[in-house]
């Protein structure tokens, strides 16, 4: 497996980007958490080279199927 700085690089050149997305949400519901970030991802994902989770959204989502789901995003 590639490092971090790695991963980061080749994601910028292929996205001809260095944006990193923070997804610094103000919801507190699980649901309307996991909404505004696939909605946040869908709509800016063109221009974009990472994301950044905040741990608003990481704690209380599910890691195996919720967090991996907007990772895949």
């Amino acid at each position: 497996m590639t490092d971090f700085k790695e991963r980061i690089k080749k994601s910028s050149n292929v996205h001809k980007s260095r944006l990193v997305l923070a997804l610094d949400p103000s919801q507190s519901k699980k649901n309307d958490l996991l909404k505004f970030a696939k909605d946040a991802l869908n709509m800016l994902s063109g221009q974009i080279c990472a994301i950044k989770i905040n741990f608003h959204i990481l704690l209380p989502l599910d890691l195996y199927s919720e967090v991996k789901s907007m990772n895949d995003l």
